[in-house]
């Protein structure tokens, strides 16, 4: 990841390749930033938050997935908080849970399940696209690309 473009490409063969993936990327990230991570159950999401939260000081093993508590917050040099939405139903409940004030409070916002967030407006958004060939052989390929405004595709 030595370019200086916002589009990186890259193949994971590993957790632990996965991991060493995110914790470079993540020395691009700054105060207010947030990362939407797409892909399917089971690709590796968890595992490249992981990786982005050993860069600002958080131990790997306190990393888990939030999928029933919504937020985990982790107190690294630069707050963290990892969202799991996949289990909110409507914008409503993301509301209550204070989604916004995360969105502007100096930390960096971890987002699995993005759909009820991408309503929210803010700049500085990374999208995360981890994907799974069929072939569980192959490599997973990890796609990241900045945008400055998300916009919907």
């Amino acid at each position: 990841m030595t370019d200086s473009s916002s589009d990186y490409n890259f193949f994971s063969s590993s957790v632990e390749q996965t991991i060493a993936i995110a914790k470079e990327f993540a020395r691009r990230l700054q105060s207010n930033d947030v990362v939407i991570i797409q892909g399917g159950l089971g690709v590796g999401k968890t595992h490249f938050t992981k990786g982005l939260a050993s860069y600002f000081g958080v131990k790997q093993e306190y990393v888990q997935s939030p999928t029933y508590a919504v937020v985990h917050e982790y107190l690294g040099q630069i707050p963290l908080y990892h969202f799991d939405l996949y289990r909110l139903k409507s914008l409503s409940e993301l509301q209550e849970i204070g989604f916004e004030e995360y969105l502007f409070n100096g930390g960096i916002c971890i987002i699995e399940w993005p759909k009820l967030a991408l309503s929210f407006s803010t700049d500085n958004w990374w999208m995360v696209e981890i994907e799974w060939p069929y072939d569980i052989q192959e490599n997973r390929a990890i796609h990241i690309r900045k945008k400055h405004r998300y916009v919907a595709e």
